[in-house]
């Protein structure tokens, strides 16, 4: 979740005073019911190891790449794994042809921050902006056919692995860097599978809107959530909705069905995860006024942390929050929660979307810039400020530059969009608007709330 989708709301909306139940545009999610048990550290081995991506490109061919140059280890993987980047798994397809498949989770839900690489934070380095597999796929097509022979069953993997990253990237270029279209991947690449999973040239649901992009949630709020997504939807086994990634490159149901008691441990995982501490001094004093700050202000929607506390879990209409309400209606007018209901994933699940976005625990807020749900304003000074909020913002894209002032990365204000490297909030599904209750603070106020939030 985006990490501060609704800071500061109790400041009306949910305040002790009037609460929630007593605003007919906040509501409170159910408790989620009991989720699968794991083994976390079997659960890190298949997120590195594991088949979950479902096929991808003849290990052979793709290592090749990689021969002179190799990647860094970032996860810390033996053998082959250790040969292709983080976001690549090395397995074997059923058919028993070794691939090297991604994007995996890691390639989404891990990320570089000030010179360090945290499993679990949000991908904010992404790129979706060029259909680079689209312009390659022929020649890669033509490498593999060439090696291995048309028909052989390293030409089908790269085909079922192909087939699905194209669909995905057709319809999910952003217009910058930052977002993540992990949603329109899945509804690009539905819209050609069965209930079963199994492959459809024919479309079987119409596509009928452009991409809308969003910041990418921590892994370690997961532990707190009864609702997987931005918009409450996604309740129930979460194991089994995590497996959705498997969407795109497998090769039907009985695969999936395969690595599902994997899941469970893939979960104990997550659930396991814990924010990186803040790592810079901290103005204990002022924290602690920021502690009644929060208390007084924020914590009737974000709950309250330390010993005993406590997350109330509660879903925000876009009337009352005002934030940008393109990437609720998106999912609201797609044919993908139809697909998914009669599809294999949904078991034990559901997906039922709402016109609101959920007001997300802050654990580690400090560390999950850009803000709001579509990623649109840079520091948590500017989201605690409306003010401050910059239409055009530019980030260089470096790791080791965080602003530990104004907490989050830094920006330099542009006129207007200059490449994909320009956040451009005038675009539909990225603005900045709404998310205002701190503008009623004091600047005093506000720089403690600011000290009192790196601490979470």
């Amino acid at each position: 979740m985006a990490a501060a989708l609704a800071l500061g709301l109790g400041l009306g909306a949910c305040d002790d005073g009037g609460g929630a139940a007593d605003d007919p545009a906040v509501t409170r999610i159910p408790a989620r019911p009991a989720q699968r048990s794991g083994d976390a550290a079997a659960g890190w081995d298949f997120l590195r190891y594991g088949d979950y991506v479902g096929s991808g490109v003849p290990y052979e061919i793709f290592a090749a790449f990689f021969a002179s140059s190799p990647p860094p280890n970032r996860l810390d993987r033996e053998g082959d794994g250790a040969t292709v980047p983080y976001s690549f798994n090395v397995f074997e397809t059923p058919t028993g042809v070794k691939v090297a498949g991604g994007v995996n989770c890691f390639g989404c839900h891990a990320s570089r921050l000030d010179g360090a690489f945290v499993v679990g934070l949000g991908n904010a380095f992404s790129d979706f902006t060029a259909a680079e597999l689209t312009d390659q796929a022929p020649l890669v097509q033509g490498v593999v056919e060439g090696r291995y022979g048309e028909g052989s069953p390293e030409a089908e993997a790269y085909a079922v692995f192909a087939r699905g990253a194209l669909a995905a990237e057709a319809r999910s270029l952003l217009p910058f860097r930052g977002v993540n279209p992990a949603f329109m991947f899945e509804e690009s690449v539905a819209a050609h599978r069965t209930a079963d999973l199994g492959w459809s040239e024919e479309p079987v649901f119409a596509i009928d809107a452009g991409p809308i992009g969003s910041d990418v949630p921590a892994w370690w709020l997961l532990k707190k959530k009864n609702a997987l997504y931005y918009n409450g939807m996604g309740r129930g086994d979460f194991a089994r909705l995590i497996e959705q990634i498997s969407v795109v490159a497998t090769y039907g149901s009985a695969q999936t069905e395969a690595f599902d008691a994997h899941f469970g441990d893939v979960l104990a995982f997550i659930m396991a995860i814990e924010p990186p501490a803040y790592p810079e001094p901290v103005d204990s004093a002022l924290a602690a006024r920021g502690e009644g700050v929060f208390e007084g202000s924020c914590s009737a929607c974000h709950g309250t942390y330390g010993e005993g506390g406590e997350y109330p879990n509660l879903l925000v209409g876009v009337e009352r929050v005002g934030t940008d309400a393109a990437y609720a209606d998106r999912m609201l007018a797609t044919g993908l929660i139809g697909w998914y209901a009669a599809s294999w994933y949904a078991e034990g699940t559901e997906v039922a979307p709402a016109r609101a976005y959920v007001a997300p625990p802050l654990d580690g807020v400090w560390a999950t810039a850009p803000y709001l749900h579509n990623g649109s304003v840079p520091t948590l000074a500017a989201l605690l400020d409306s003010s401050r909020r910059p239409t055009y913002w530019r980030r260089d894209f470096g790791d080791t530059t965080y602003d530990h002032a104004a907490v989050g990365w830094p920006y330099t204000v542009e006129s207007g969009p200059v490449d994909v490297s320009t956040y451009d909030t005038t675009q539909l599904g990225y603005g900045n608007g709404g998310h205002t209750f701190g503008d009623a603070l004091s600047a005093d106020d506000r720089r403690a709330l600011l000290e009192y939030l790196k601490t979470l």
